[in-house]
């Protein structure tokens, strides 16, 4: 009888300690608590927003959100958008920043940039996303679906002051060559990535938002090899695919101003260009709602004035 009791002492006990954490680093749990930080600072930055209040959402790495400056599309079309990336993103995490997204907002368009395509993971990570037993047992134990969360604690705070956009005008030129050669090489993209796309263009579906695949102008992350293996995938899954790297005199993208960082990502003046042009695609190929005229406007034109004050002074 002793030993009856004391093994189910131990699992009452080993049940609570992978609950109770669990519930700890949800995270609707950290956000209420003001306990997000870091890298997962975007889950308090769209929980922060007016419910039902944004029209596109950008999601990815960082070069999502080095890319996409929703105050250019206020200031210019009247939407409403936020930078919902995550620094060194994997598209698992893409998928759980959506589903915390689609918690409260109805986004019309969800603009995903293609990076976190080519990023290898582990091979457990298909078997887990497709198998109803884990995400039950996710749902049980939170604490295994989010066990990264506990990072965020100990991360010092960074702001993105405009709507997950930060200003940086920091000039590191990329001086290589042509980076776009033609080839009829086709890059692999991992089976699980397919999966988490699957993953995220159901959660779209299931919203009523529409994806668009786009990728971001990056020497250092970008080869035709890429856009050949995304120009193949979108075809495949019928999504539409922009890769503004096959844009470059399109865009006036000038590497010797346009990167903070050697070709890896865009700098301020850069992403001011690729904005641009997201913007005019988004204006002729989507009925996005003007909100310059709306209640939400006191918000969004007051901090349009922070961000025009910042956009002439140094960086932010």
């Amino acid at each position: 009888m002793k030993k009856v009791m004391r093994n189910l002492l131990f699992f009452i006990i080993l049940a609570a300690l992978l609950i109770v954490p669990g519930k700890i680093l949800t995270p609707n749990y950290m956000i209420d608590h003001n306990l997000v930080s870091g890298r997962n600072a975007v889950y308090s930055g769209i929980a922060s927003q007016e419910k039902n209040s944004l029209d596109v959402i950008a999601v990815g790495d960082s070069l999502s959100y080095s890319s996409m400056n929703p105050m250019e599309l206020w200031l210019k079309y009247g939407y409403t958008s936020y930078d919902g990336g995550q620094p060194g993103a994997k598209l698992q995490e893409t998928v759980e920043v959506l589903r915390l997204v689609f918690q409260t907002q109805k986004p019309s368009v969800i603009l995903l940039e293609t990076n976190g395509f080519f990023r290898k993971v582990k091979a457990s990570s298909l078997t887990q996303q497709k198998s109803d037993l884990a995400e039950a047992i996710y749902n049980t134990f939170p604490i295994l679906r989010y066990h990264n969360f506990w990072k965020t604690l100990f991360t010092p705070f960074s702001s993105q002051s405009f709507m997950g956009f930060s200003i940086n005008r920091s000039v590191k030129p990329y001086q290589g060559g042509d980076y776009m050669e033609e080839t009829g090489k086709i890059k692999n993209i991992p089976e699980a990535n397919i999966e988490s796309l699957h993953a995220i263009e159901k959660l779209c579906e299931e919203n009523g938002a529409s994806l668009i695949l786009y990728s971001a102008p990056s020497p250092k992350n970008y080869t035709v090899a890429k856009h050949n293996a995304l120009e193949e995938l979108a075809a495949d899954e019928n999504l539409e695919y922009i890769d503004l790297n096959t844009k470059l005199k399109e865009l006036n993208i000038s590497w010797d101003a346009d990167t903070r960082d050697k070709g890896d990502h865009l700098n301020f003046f850069g992403a001011e260009k690729t904005t641009a042009y997201l913007g005019s695609y988004l204006a002729d190929h989507y009925d996005l709602q003007d909100h310059r005229n709306d209640d939400v406007a006191a918000v969004w034109n007051a901090l349009a004035a922070k961000y025009l004050k910042a956009k002439g002074g140094n960086n932010a």
